[in-house]
């Protein structure tokens, strides 16, 4: 079972731009809630690759 197939890339990139977009039309926190967004995307890619990690050497 593969756990990136759950968590496409370019779909969340999609995703990404377009929240982006909304965001950016308000313009006030557009950085920070951008910068978190990232942030977020990042934690869990690092939890997925170390999960899959970890289920792979058991």
């Amino acid at each position: 079972m593969r756990v990136e197939s759950d968590f496409p890339p370019g779909d969340v990139w999609i995703v990404l731009l377009e929240f982006g977009k909304q965001v950016c039309n308000k313009r006030r926190d557009a950085f920070r809630y951008t910068t978190l967004f990232i942030a977020m995307y990042s934690l869990i890619c690092w939890i997925v690759s170390g999960t899959s990690l970890l289920t792979s050497t058991l």
